[in-house]
């Protein structure tokens, strides 16, 4: 006899301020290159895998740019932004 299953889900806040995402990831999926437009006042952009690795990290003061893709492997990303006043900005997407 199968026991059913049961998954408890909560939010819990951890001190970071984040608001929703002003910022956008194209194509999606990507398969060698990535324009990421980005909230004024980045200063901080990192690509994390699903496993926790950080395959991509840069400083820019930019609100534009294009991100090489090409050693990433196939799979689900987050880009996240960090904005000089502690902001930040996280988008899934997904490399081909």
């Amino acid at each position: 006899m199968a026991l059913p299953f049961l998954v408890l889900m909560t939010e819990m806040g951890v001190g970071v301020r984040e608001r929703a995402s002003r910022m956008s990831v194209q194509p999606n999926p990507v398969r060698d290159r990535l324009v990421a437009e980005l909230p004024e006042g980045t200063h901080a952009v990192e690509i994390i895998s699903m496993d926790g690795r950080l395959p991509y990290r840069t400083s820019s003061r930019s609100t534009a740019l294009r991100i090489d893709t090409i050693s990433l492997t196939v799979g689900a990303y987050l880009q996240r932004a960090t904005q000089v006043d502690g902001i930040i900005s996280v988008e899934p997407f997904m490399k081909h």
